[in-house]
């Protein structure tokens, strides 16, 4: 079921033969519970979350599942930042919950970015 609260699904052209690295083909937007938008513009290059390949039999890989598009909006405001660290962690969270991924392995994300991504610009 598509949330309301994203503007659209993610649209991305996946780049070199690694399939790791895509350009955002068309701009989407979230909009958080305090109603600030986060918008992703076309053509940003990310590389999606960063989950280490040996946990993705327990997480799943970087670009499926429900945490795909809060994945993407966390890894351009990582790149952009324009915004906190603190508040671009806490609404990937947000973004989790909101895209109904389970208790357990929102815990999980939120605490590996939250401990282990980026702190500070």
């Amino acid at each position: 079921m598509e949330s309301k609260i994203f503007s659209d699904y993610v649209k991305v052209k996946w780049l070199g033969n690694d399939f790791h690295s895509m350009q955002i083909l068309q701009e989407f937007t979230y909009c958080d519970s305090e109603k600030v938008h986060w918008t992703v513009p076309k053509g940003l290059i990310i590389d999606g979350a960063s989950i280490p390949r040996i946990l993705w039999t327990i997480m799943g890989s970087p670009f499926i599942g429900r945490y795909r598009r809060p994945s993407v909006v966390h890894d351009a405001y990582c790149k952009l930042k324009i915004r906190s660290y603190e508040d671009t962690h806490k609404v990937f969270k947000e973004m989790m919950q909101v895209e109904g991924v389970g208790c357990i392995k929102i815990f999980f994300m939120y605490w590996g970015v939250k401990l282990f991504g980026f702190k500070k610009w």
